[in-house]
């Protein structure tokens, strides 16, 4: 028997004699949602969002969110200086114009294709004439 059937069955009973210490408030929390690490759970076909501190099975120290944070701050300050590199350095105008196009569509621009060219034959038209007249005159 479970302990909520248990306590119902407590209060048919007495019916009033026992104190309800059952429901107990919880604390609410006091750290707002923009001070939590959070992160993005996928639960049948939708999007949730857990916080990684309550949400993990160990405890989290300060130093370890220090660490995390760090990480990220490291993050945007390598995608800031790959910009200014990218800045710094001057495009040719067809890299610009392939840019855009990449930009336009969405996706990889496959270049135009170039027309191969068939190479000439070895052998001409009189060569084929004597070939078609050695075999087919002594055939027949």
């Amino acid at each position: 028997m479970s302990s909520a059937l248990l306590k119902k069955s407590l209060e048919i009973v007495d019916s009033g004699s026992c104190k309800r210490n059952s429901t107990k408030k919880k604390p609410k929390n006091l750290i707002p949602e923009s001070h939590k690490i959070m992160r993005m759970v996928k639960k049948k076909g939708k999007m949730y969002k857990q916080n990684q501190i309550e949400g993990s099975g160990r405890k989290i120290t300060i130093a370890d969110v220090q660490n995390h944070l760090k990480t990220s701050k490291e993050r945007v300050e390598k995608t800031v200086d790959k910009l200014l590199k990218l800045h710094s350095s001057p495009l040719e105008e067809e890299d610009a114009e392939e840019l855009a196009r990449r930009a336009k569509s969405g996706h990889y621009v496959l270049p135009p294709k170039k027309e191969t060219v068939e190479p000439e034959s070895v052998f001409t038209e009189e060569d084929f004439k004597r070939f078609e007249e050695e075999y087919f005159d002594d055939t027949i």
